[in-house]
């Protein structure tokens, strides 16, 4: 993904979360050969956590290598769901996915 390209995305993913409800959980994971995630475990929506995750969201890159969303999917999917919390994966991508 190129510079054009991830400013894009991560306007678009800081649009999205500041549209987000209130009672929920989120993590931010980036991805390409390998990926990253901005927080341990999903954390409850607040400001502090919102100020954390665009704070992370400002200094991404792609920096990652391909578009590879194979193992962070099977990551998110691994991860144990939270008791009246239904998992709901929103995927931001250039488009150039590897491994479908």
């Amino acid at each position: 993904m190129g510079t054009v390209r991830m400013n894009k995305a991560k306007e678009a993913l800081s649009f999205f979360l500041r549209s987000l409800p209130q009672d929920i959980y989120f993590n931010i994971y980036s991805f390409g050969d390998g990926h990253r995630k901005v927080f341990e475990a999903s954390s409850q929506y607040s400001n502090a956590n919102l100020k954390t995750a665009q704070k992370e969201i400002s200094t991404m890159k792609s920096d990652l290598g391909g578009t590879n969303i194979q193992g962070p999917l099977e990551a998110i999917l691994k991860r144990p769901l939270l008791k009246g919390y239904p998992r709901q994966v929103f995927i931001l991508t250039d488009g150039g996915v590897n491994n479908t």
